[in-house]
């Protein structure tokens, strides 16, 4: 068995040491594992302009060189960018060992509070042939905040809300996921994209858009978990919401459109995507502004505002009536974020959606020992 691992580094320079040590901290790297034969590490410096390619690789020379096991090798790919889309294609198609059985992407930004989170995402696959990719749970780090601000509260609370929602429909968590390399092989990113775990998430359940969603296709290991700085700032906050909402939208054209092609030719949305990055890099693009030149004041489904009062229906009763005020409030929230994001998208200003948010605070309270893995996701 052989392991890929990407990590893929947009302006990192301050937290990729962290991460890398954290990575190599994982009990993979420190004993052997039954059947494993190799295992590569490599950093996608992705655009970077601050340094971030010079840390990473002193960084990971360092843990190479302390790691026992002598089939780990690593290095730093620089790449054209910021361009994750671009990085995630590259790597898993011309970059990372055409041998190897698992890829796993991962941020570099996150750091791991259990010692066998990326073995746990590999065993879930090599237990369960019918699953395609393993996702593992992002932890945000104020959950374990003694002391939490309100807005932290409000937050971790809309997560709670999320999670219940969203239990019997698992995707995979951005900042850390694992997949079976013949099947992401299969898969090409469309250029323009703004993330790519619920992209990737449709492709897998709906075995790249030939078949109605099978959710036995994602494997959730409990215990595969990671950490990552939440946002504690509202306006950072909505932004990313915003930035959020217009990714899914790009996404819902792309499965309306591509998704007729399947029908149409018997072709697989992998093939498709392969022949349209070919072809026209920009077509994308171009299906965006086309469809968002004439709309209203909301691009998205207006349904997409009132999701809170849905996500109330899988709470206890009486906590879903406490937790009325909040989902009211939530709801004039989204709305804000759906005007906000369909003004962007109208005026083809979606460039700047992607921008730097780190506060610093995971790197000043790193905590490698364990912590009560009960909030996680997105708000």
């Amino acid at each position: 068995m052989r392991i890929s691992i990407g990590i893929v580094a947009w302006n990192e320079a301050e937290s990729i040491r962290m991460t890398i040590e954290s990575l190599f901290s994982q009990r993979l790297f420190r004993r052997h594992h039954e059947g494993l034969e190799g295992i590569e590490v490599m950093v996608l410096a992705n655009g970077c302009t601050d340094g971030t390619q010079t840390v990473a690789r002193s960084a990971l020379a360092l843990q190479l060189d302390i790691c026992p096991l002598k089939y780990v090798v690593g290095q730093v790919c620089e790449l054209p960018g910021p361009d994750r889309p671009g990085a995630w294609n590259k790597f898993i198609h011309h970059l990372a060992n055409p041998d190897s059985d698992y890829i796993v992407m991962m941020d570099a930004d996150i750091y791991f509070n259990n010692p066998d989170a990326i073995w746990k995402l590999v065993e879930a696959l090599e237990q369960d042939p019918q699953a395609c990719a393993a996702s593992s749970r992002g932890i945000k780090d104020v959950a374990t905040l003694k002391r939490k601000g309100l807005f932290n509260q409000m937050c971790l609370v809309m997560t709670d809300m999320i999670q219940r929602a969203s239990a019997p429909r698992p995707c995979l968590t951005g900042g850390c996921y694992c997949g079976r390399s013949k099947f992401w092989r299969r898969i090409e990113l469309p250029m323009g994209m703004k993330g790519d775990d619920a992209f990737l998430s449709r492709m897998v359940t709906t075995s790249l858009l030939t078949t109605k969603p099978d959710y036995r296709r994602i494997a959730r290991p409990p215990d595969a978990t990671f950490v990552f700085e939440a946002y504690d700032d509202p306006w950072i906050l909505f932004k990313q919401h915003r930035r959020r909402t217009i990714g899914r939208y790009i996404e819902s054209l792309i499965y309306e459109d591509v998704g007729r092609e399947v029908e149409r030719t018997g072709r697989d949305a992998g093939e498709i995507l392969h022949c349209r990055n070919r072809e026209n890099p920009q077509w994308l693009t171009k299906l965006v502004r086309k469809r968002t030149a004439n709309v209203g004041w909301s691009a998205v489904p207006v349904g997409q505002i009132f999701l809170r009062f849905t996500q109330l229906s899988y709470q206890p009763f009486p906590q879903s009536v406490l937790r009325l005020p909040l989902a009211m409030l939530g709801m004039v929230w989204d709305m804000a974020v759906v005007i906000a994001a369909t003004h962007v998208m109208k005026r083809d200003r979606m460039k700047g959606v992607w921008f730097d948010t780190r506060n610093k605070r995971l790197l000043n309270d790193v905590r490698f020992g364990p912590m009560s893995p009960t909030q996680d996701g997105d708000v």
